[in-house]
């Protein structure tokens, strides 16, 4: 189900369980820098929300194909849509479903219906071999729900094969790190409005970012080199 505006708000008010993969470093479709500006910039204004391409937008509407499939296949019922607060108070998640009475996470996914992707990301069925951008956001999802929250049910239709089911168990030590990765990019950098360092924004972020007139920074070379290797290689 498609969020709403004030969904995308309140979003911006937390570390959510897609912004853990780009924190990661593990999102190719995303940086550390684009989550930086993401929960810095102002919702109106200059500053513009992203764009949505087809492929987010299937993503998005066949959500609840996939979770109805995973509910015949397995005969479980689900909850959906349900939102969390992690107890730090920074990390929270919007959760595709819940197993009613077990403390079971299930989210929903789809692949190469609009863009080719590479089918060696997802492995035999009923493993964990999914893509780690995947496995991260499960784990993030994992600890703000708590320690009681031992399994998470990727159910997926991935493009020229169909529906598939996966199942990922969590790994205590894994949300210790990511925990604590997600609580120090929080407190360094978003709240002292200081973008991470090696970290560079994608051009769809840096059209987005409000400019304020008057205000000169200074800028490396090594960062308008890299840019302007980005702008040609888009081009």
């Amino acid at each position: 189900m498609p969020i709403t505006e004030n969904q995308k708000e309140k979003r911006r008010k937390y570390l959510g369980s897609s912004d853990a993969p780009a924190i990661a470093g593990v999102n190719p479709w995303q940086t550390a820098a684009d989550v930086y500006f993401d929960k810095i910039m102002p919702p109106s204004g200059n500053g513009k929300p992203p764009a949505e391409n087809d492929a987010i937008l299937v993503g998005k509407f066949c959500e609840s194909a996939v979770l109805s499939w995973f509910e015949k296949e397995t005969g479980l019922k689900l909850r959906r849509n349900q939102r969390r607060v992690h107890g730090n108070g920074i990390m929270a998640a919007n959760l595709d479903a819940l197993v009613g009475g077990s403390p079971v996470i299930v989210e929903a996914k789809t692949a190469g219906i609009i863009t080719p992707f590479n089918r060696d990301e997802w492995g035999m069925i009923e493993t964990d071999e999914v893509p780690e951008r995947v496995i991260v956001q499960v784990h993030h999802q994992m600890a703000v729900m708590g320690e009681e929250y031992r399994t998470a049910w990727v159910p997926v239709l991935l493009g020229g094969i169909g529906f598939r089911k996966y199942r990922i168990d969590r790994n205590d030590q894994l949300i210790e790190q990511l925990v604590g990765l997600e609580i120090n990019f929080w407190n360094e950098y978003v709240l002292k409005r200081t973008p991470p360092p090696d970290s560079l924004p994608s051009l769809e972020v840096l059209k987005r970012i409000q400019r304020q007139p008057n205000k000169i920074v200074p800028v490396s070379n090594d960062l308008v080199l890299e840019w302007q290797d980005a702008s040609n290689l888009e081009k």
